[in-house]
């Protein structure tokens, strides 16, 4: 916006109108559209912070805590390939659970690595 002008029409508010949770309303959907994929990830104790870290700009729910003790977490991403390539370096600590694109996407990059290093002595 470059300018605005005042006019002398007055605006009637409809009954009940609430600013704040319309705002609330607008701003949870300019979030849907911008990261529409959820991606469902249980992510050991040590690993949530840096998980975190990681992930920082993509909207992050913290669910509970498994039988396990992995924490699960839901990730919102414009694609579940985007979250996953995001969280593949973080190995045996993460694993994505959903949706099947993101499992695949992973599987993937598993086969890559160890053809390319599978034979390393080291």
């Amino acid at each position: 916006m470059r300018s605005a002008e005042l006019l002398a029409d007055k605006v009637e508010r409809p009954l009940g109108f609430e600013l704040s949770r319309a705002w609330q309303e607008i701003a949870e959907r300019v979030d849907e559209l911008r990261a529409p994929t959820q991606v469902s990830v249980l992510v050991l104790p040590g690993a949530v912070a840096a998980v975190r870290w990681a992930l920082e700009g993509q909207p992050v729910e913290q669910g509970d805590i498994g039988h396990d003790g992995r924490v699960a977490l839901t990730v919102r991403g414009y694609r579940a390939e985007r979250v996953a390539a995001l969280l593949a370096g973080f190995g045996r600590w993460v694993e994505v659970v959903a949706p099947p694109e993101g499992r695949s996407y992973l599987a993937g990059v598993g086969r890559e690595l160890v053809e390319m290093y599978g034979d390393d002595p080291a």
